[in-house]
């Protein structure tokens, strides 16, 4: 069948429509593809990364599409290019961050529900048909089909989790010079090392205890990760650039 995305801003809309029809955080209709704020937006945030992987998925996809293969597509971790990234990078479909999550097959009449956090929870699957015409509890529970299956990551979601609470917490710590107690916090964050937010604070507090190889290292790291923000790839470069001056002038303070 053909579907259909409906692009609203405050005063215009656009309709996008197809066999298959991907969308992200921008509008791409002919009527809105040069809205401001979408331009600003595919400038700021992480709906392009996003919308790239998603057309390069929607290419392999086989004829027949159904929900364990759109549940693959919610549940993607991986760069445009098919590359993994870390866990809860913002380039990637599932950042681990998502608040809902449904999957509805509108010739069959079915709908799939995650039961979170995130997509990392079961879906819960649904007759719509059945759960209209349901005159009674026992009819209501007949509307309820077999699962699609957890996510293996699932044993670990609380932990992820925490690790960006605790992010937020070394940064502070390390502006106030608390260095130690943000060394035993950034251990914590395991899970997420090779997340360039967890590098990024390592080559901060290794800047701050004197150790400027080891920070340079990680910041070049985190760069590679990459940056999940435009503007964070631009700071990080000056941090690297600032960085690289420093090393030089003490080793030539120290000749």
């Amino acid at each position: 069948g053909n579907v259909a995305v409906l692009e609203l801003t405050p005063s215009q809309f656009g309709i996008r429509e197809g066999d298959i029809v991907v969308s992200t955080n921008h509008l791409e209709s002919t009527a809105l593809v040069d809205d401001p704020v979408s331009q600003a937006r595919q400038a700021q945030t992480t709906t392009v990364p996003r919308r790239q992987r998603l057309d390069t998925i929607v290419k392999g996809l086989p004829p027949q599409v159904g929900p364990t293969h759109l549940l693959e597509v919610l549940r993607d971790r991986k760069n445009s290019l098919g590359v993994p990234l870390p866990p809860g990078h913002r380039h990637s479909i599932d950042a681990l961050i998502a608040t809902h999550s449904v999957i509805f097959d509108s010739t069959a009449r079915k709908l799939w529900v995650g039961h979170g956090p995130h997509t990392l929870g079961d879906y819960k699957a649904y007759d719509v048909r059945k759960m209209i015409y349901a005159d009674s509890p026992q009819e209501m529970k007949e509307s309820y089909e077999a699962p699609l299956p957890a996510d293996p990551l699932l044993s670990f979601a609380t932990a992820l989790d925490q690790t960006r609470q605790l992010w937020n917490e070394v940064n502070y710590l390390l502006d106030n010079q608390e260095l130690d107690a943000a060394k035993l916090l950034l251990e914590k964050t395991r899970l997420m090392a090779h997340h360039p937010t967890t590098l990024q604070l390592r080559g901060k507090l290794a800047e701050e205890t004197g150790e400027l190889a080891w920070a340079q290292r990680f910041y070049q790291q985190a760069l590679a990760s990459p940056p999940e923000y435009f503007i964070e790839t631009a700071q990080l470069k000056q941090t690297i650039s600032r960085l690289e001056k420093r090393i030089e002038n003490e080793a030539h303070a120290s000749r």
